[in-house]
């Protein structure tokens, strides 16, 4: 079974151990929930404004949600799959900081809108590319907008 570390060939690249994966999805759930609590204060009133109570919700609900999905999949890859989600969401709650930081209060709420989609679909077509790495269906990114979609949909 080939892993991510065989398909980038780094030496660096971190071995599977359960515990730090673990700890690293916790801790990516949690620094993008920050981020994005604060980043949806600029949606308003485009969003109803958040709390970070729901991001944690919704962001811990992606990691429910596409665990059952992965593990049905391939129980043997899903906590890499997981992994590598949570570092697409994570670097894309990294990319809206540059809004938190330098264009609060310049830009519209349209215009941190567009941003933001502009961050979903860069990292849509980053979790394409992880799920064909990872060797696992391509329903998974099907079911990650999926999920995204149904909580849009509850939100609005």
């Amino acid at each position: 079974m080939k892993t991510l570390r065989d398909h980038i060939n780094l030496p660096y690249a971190p071995i599977f151990n359960v515990p730090y994966r673990i700890a690293y999805l916790v801790f990516t759930w949690l620094v993008t929930s920050l981020i994005l609590n604060a980043y949806t204060q600029l949606l308003s009133p485009l969003v109803p404004a958040s709390h970070l109570t729901r991001e944690l919700s919704i962001c811990g609900g992606q990691i429910l949600f596409q665990s059952v999905v992965a593990i049905l999949a391939n129980k043997n890859k899903a906590l890499a799959y997981l992994c590598n989600m949570m570092t697409i969401s994570f670097v894309g709650a990294l990319l809206l900081l540059p809004g938190l930081i330098f264009t609060h209060g310049t830009y519209s709420a349209e215009g941190h809108l567009a941003w933001f989609m502009i961050v979903v679909g860069m990292m849509f077509l980053a979790h394409i590319q992880r799920v064909k790495l990872l060797e696992m269906p391509w329903y998974m990114s099907l079911t990650w907008v999926l999920y995204r979609v149904m909580v849009l949909w509850i939100i609005l």
